[in-house]
């Protein structure tokens, strides 16, 4: 994942490389979950795996990592999933095209979209096609005082970054 590692001890060898701590057979892929989080269970259609760190989500700080899988049918695309499920809270309407981004982490390129800020609340999802389905990893952030804020990095909010951290961990199985 790029972390680099020095020699230590009296035998001047190298520590192992910390191995990923979550296994999702049935998406074939695994990550090192960022610690503080623990499985929790959204009712929303398409969630494989949901983490929480912090408080309940409506009343306090709390950070939510979530993954969906969207398989393509028929001549379906992976961009016209993406922008279909990329709707924005709030408005409920679709991401406009400005919102979408390229980008890089570890050995993968992800199409991000901030899906919204809304109400203390900011998300932003992170897609990922493979072959034939597209898998969608959420970061929000609850609590966020200053989410009306156009300044605000998002980057630096808590479950943004630890988002960015397991998926510069992520590996395909």
């Amino acid at each position: 994942d790029g972390t680099t590692f020095g020699r230590t001890g009296p035998a001047c060898t190298f520590a192992e490389c910390p191995p990923p701590n979550i296994t999702l057979d049935s998406l074939g892929i695994a990550f090192v979950l960022p610690v503080g989080y623990t499985a929790f269970t959204p009712d929303e259609p398409n969630v494989i795996a949901a983490y929480r760190r912090g408080g309940v989500a409506s009343t306090s700080e709390a950070s939510e990592i979530r993954i969906r899988r969207f398989p393509l049918t028929g001549s379906t695309t992976p961009f016209e999933i993406v922008r279909e499920t990329a709707i924005q809270d709030g408005s409920g309407l679709p991401a406009p095209g400005t919102a979408f981004r390229s980008v890089s982490l570890g050995n993968r390129t992800f199409t991000m979209v901030e899906i919204g800020r809304f109400e203390a609340v900011v998300a932003t999802a992170y897609y990922l096609e493979r072959g034939n389905e597209v898998l969608r990893f959420d970061a929000v952030d609850h609590g966020v005082l200053a989410w009306m804020d156009t300044d605000l990095d998002v980057s630096t909010l808590p479950g943004h970054a630890d988002l960015r951290a397991l998926l510069n961990t992520l590996q395909s199985r």
